[in-house]
C-alpha cells in the first residue's frame, strides 16, 4: 500500500499543474486507505472534484470537512464555488457570508463574495468586499483590476469612470502587452511626442481590439494634442489581415507579433489602455462606422430568396470566465427565433458549430478562414442578433443593426441602463433582468422583429 504522504504529495503536485483528472486516482486511494487522515487531504481532493465537474461530490467531501471543524473560511469558500458551478446562488451565498463572518477580511473570502454579487446582478453590493480585500493586502492587483472594471460598469459621471480605469490599468504591472524593454509606457500625456513613434500592442480578446481601432483607423493620434508621427500596430494574424482590408491612415504601420524584430519606437501602449486615455482627453466614442468589410466571397450568400438576412451568434468563447453567463445555449435561441422561421433567411457568425435545434430551423454556417473574410460575411447581414462576443463588436463597428443580448452581469463597457453604448444608433442591447433568465430578451426579441419586419 502506498504510504498516504505519497499519494497526498503526487495529488498535490498534479493538481498545481491543472493535471486534476489525473489527481484524483491518488487522492481518492488516500481518501479510502486512510479514514483517520481525511481532514488533510479533503481541500486538495474537493478542489480536484470541482475542476473535473464532480460539483455533487465536492459538496459532500466540504460538508464532512465542516463537520469536523465548522466556519472554516477556505473550505466554504471551496462550498460556495461548488454550488455556483450548479448555479445554487443562494447556496453559495450563504456559505460566502458564513466565511464573511468568520474572516471579514480574507482576500479569497472577499473577492468571491464580490465575484456573486456580480453574477447575480447585485453590483453595488460587490464594491465594499473588493475595498476590504484591497485593505488586507493593497498589493493584490488583480483584486484593483477586478474592481475597476465594476467601477466603471457602474461609473456615472466622468471623475467615477477615471477613477475606474486608473483601477483597470493595475492589469498593466501583470498582463502587459508590452515588451519590457525600457520604453515608457504611454498614459495619455502629450509633453514629447510630437513627431514619435508609439507602438500599440493589442491585448485580450479580438471584440476588445476591434472596439479600439476606431482611434487607429483615423487622424486621432496623428492630431492634437498629441501629434505622434507613426503609430505602430503590434499584433496577430488575425488583425493584420483584418486592418489591411481598411482605409488607414499613412501614419498607421501593421506589423504582426513574433515575425521579427520590430521597429523602432520611442512609446509604447496596451491597446485596452486606449479607451481610458480618450475618455480624460473628452474624445467622444462613436462618430461613425469605422470598419469595412471586402466584398465578393458572400455578396449573395441567399441568391434566391428575396428574405431579409439575420446573422445570428449565441456562443463566445468557451474558455471566457464569463462564457456560461453570456453565452444562451444553441436549443434556447433556436426556440427564440423560431417563431421567424418563415420570414427570414439565417446564417450563424461564430466558430462553434451549429447545433442541430438551429439546423432544423433552416440556419446556415459558411467557413470563414481568416476575421476579414468572416467581417464580409457579417456585413451581408441585414441584421445581427448576437451575444456579447466579437461578433458584436465586428458588427457595430461595421455599422449594421445590432441586437447584443447581454446577461445582469454585462462587462464593464456596456453599462448597466444605456442601451446604446459604444456603437451608435444602429446598436441597441437588450438586457437580462433576472440572473440565468433569458426569458425578457425573448420579448424584446419578438418586438424588434416584428419592426424590423414593417421596415
Amino acid at each position: 500500500m502506498i504510504a498516504f504522504d505519497d499519494l497526498l504529495d503526487v495529488g498535490k503536485l498534479l493538481n498545481q499543474s491543472n493535471l486534476h483528472a489525473r489527481a484524483l486516482p491518488f487522492l481518492r486511494e488516500a481518501y479510502d486507505q486512510y479514514a483517520d487522515q481525511r481532514a488533510f487531504l479533503l481541500h486538495t481532493l474537493t478542489d480536484a472534484e470541482m475542476a473535473t465537474k464532480n460539483n455533487a461530490r465536492a459538496l459532500v467531501l466540504a460538508n464532512e470537512y465542516l463537520a469536523q471543524f465548522p466556519g472554516d473560511p477556505e473550505m466554504l469558500n471551496r462550498k460556495s464555488v461548488a454550488h455556483m458551478n450548479m448555479q445554487e446562488m443562494d447556496a453559495a451565498l450563504e456559505c460566502l457570508l458564513a466565511a464573511e463572518q468568520n474572516s471579514r477580511y480574507d482576500p479569497a473570502t472577499c473577492t468571491g463574495l464580490a465575484y456573486l454579487y456580480q453574477t447575480i446582478g447585485r453590483h453595488k453590493e460587490a464594491l465594499a468586499p473588493y475595498q476590504r480585500a484591497l485593505e488586507a493586502n493593497p498589493t493584490l492587483l488583480n483584486v484593483r483590476m477586478w474592481m475597476g472594471m465594476l467601477q466603471l460598469l457602474l461609473a456615472e459621471t466622468p471623475e467615477q469612470f477615471a477613477e475606474g480605469y486608473n483601477n483597470y490599468d493595475a492589469r498593466i504591472a501583470f498582463a502587459n502587452p508590452c515588451i519590457p524593454n525600457g520604453i515608457p509606457i504611454w498614459r495619455g500625456e502629450s509633453e514629447g511626442t510630437e513627431g514619435k513613434t508609439l507602438a500599440i500592442f493589442t491585448e485580450q480578446g479580438i471584440g476588445d481590439n476591434i472596439m479600439c481601432l476606431r482611434w487607429l483607423l483615423d487622424d486621432t493620434l496623428a492630431g492634437d494634442p498629441w501629434k505622434f508621427g507613426k503609430i505602430l500596430l503590434i499584433t496577430d494574424k488575425r488583425m493584420v489581415e483584418l486592418v489591411l482590408c481598411q482605409d488607414s491612415p499613412a501614419h498607421l504601420v501593421v506589423v504582426e507579433a513574433q515575425s521579427g524584430p520590430l521597429p523602432r519606437y520611442d512609446f509604447q501602449c496596451p491597446m485596452m489602455t486606449l479607451p481610458g486615455i480618450m475618455h480624460r482627453a473628452g474624445r467622444p466614442t462613436w462618430i461613425k462606422p469605422y470598419l469595412k468589410a471586402p466584398s465578393g466571397q458572400f455578396s449573395d450568400i441567399f441568391p434566391n430568396s428575396l428574405e431579409k438576412i439575420i446573422g445570428i451568434c449565441h456562443q463566445g468563447n468557451p474558455t471566457h470566465s464569463n462564457d456560461q453567463y453570456r453565452s444562451i445555449p444553441g436549443p434556447l435561441f433556436a426556440k427564440m427565433i423560431a417563431p421567424y422561421k418563415d420570414d427570414f433567411s439565417f446564417v450563424l457568425l461564430q466558430e462553434a458549430a451549429l447545433c442541430p435545434e438551429l439546423e432544423a430551423l433552416g440556419v446556415v454556417q459558411y467557413a470563414t478562414p481568416d476575421l476579414a473574410s468572416f467581417s464580409e460575411l457579417v456585413d451581408s447581414c441585414d441584421l445581427v442578433i448576437t451575444v456579447d462576443t466579437a461578433t458584436a463588436h465586428l458588427a457595430g463597428a461595421l455599422g449594421k443593426e445590432t441586437l447584443m443580448m447581454v446577461s445582469v452581469n454585462p462587462d464593464w463597457r456596456w453599462g448597466l441602463t444605456e442601451k446604446q453604448r459604444w456603437y451608435g444608433s444602429n446598436f441597441f442591447i437588450p438586457r437580462q433582468e433576472y440572473f440565468n433568465n433569458w426569458e425578457h430578451e425573448t420579448t424584446l426579441l419578438s418586438l424588434t422583429m416584428a419592426d424590423f419586419t414593417i421596415k
